[in-house]
């Protein structure tokens, strides 16, 4: 995690994420697969584990600062957009340090990960 961010990046990707994310142009992934370190669960299960709702989701997506961000890397899944950025986060939800990984394509701001983090 002592990898160089560029800040500059990270600022203009939130300027674009924010504004999508306010007018409802974004998806919460919901994968079944997500390890919060004690065990392996769905989005839903991670969501209690942090007791947020999806509406508080949508909200702390908002709240993000650019310094959060601890890694931008390259997304290789070419069912959401090929060679995309992926934006990953370290913040914290009621008290638990929390990540968060967004990406972008041409028709919405895709949160690929919200759940406890293991970092």
């Amino acid at each position: 995690m002592n990898k160089t961010i560029d800040i500059n990046a990270v600022k203009q990707f939130l300027n674009v994420a924010k504004r999508e994310i306010a007018n409802g142009n974004y998806v919460l992934r919901k994968r079944k697969d997500i390890d919060i370190g004690t065990s392996v669960v769905d989005y839903r299960e991670a969501l209690l584990d942090l007791s947020i709702t999806p509406k508080g989701v949508r909200q702390k997506l908002l709240e993000l600062e650019a310094e959060e961000c601890f890694d931008i890397s390259m997304d290789h899944d070419k069912s959401r957009d090929f060679n995309s950025e992926m934006y990953e986060f370290i913040t914290y939800v009621n008290g638990i340090k929390t990540y968060i990984k967004m990406t972008m394509n041409e028709e919405t701001i895709i949160c690929l990960s919200f759940h406890r983090s293991r970092y």
